[in-house]
């Protein structure tokens, strides 16, 4: 979960300067070690564009990662996007 709170930190620029990038790296490192909730906000920056092409398949894959593991923001989103 550190990677996934740094990672939000860069993403808004909350205490460090904002950085997209690192935050993308932060959150691949996060899913990498188990953090469910990072699926969901990777699927958050490729469904935005953020530090990445936006792309709805790759938000879609990610948001069910995250729904499969029971997390509600990524179920309301893979509703949202159909």
């Amino acid at each position: 979960t550190a990677c996934n709170n740094l990672a939000l930190m860069y993403e808004q620029g909350n205490g460090v300067e904002k950085d997209l990038k690192k935050a993308y790296d932060l959150l691949m490192i996060a899913v990498k070690r188990g953090n469910t909730r990072s699926c969901y906000h990777l699927g958050r920056f490729y469904e935005n564009g953020l530090a990445v092409q936006a792309d709805r398949a790759k938000a879609k894959e990610w948001y069910s990662k995250a729904a499969a593991k029971g997390d509600k923001d990524a179920k309301a989103a893979l509703e949202r996007l159909g």
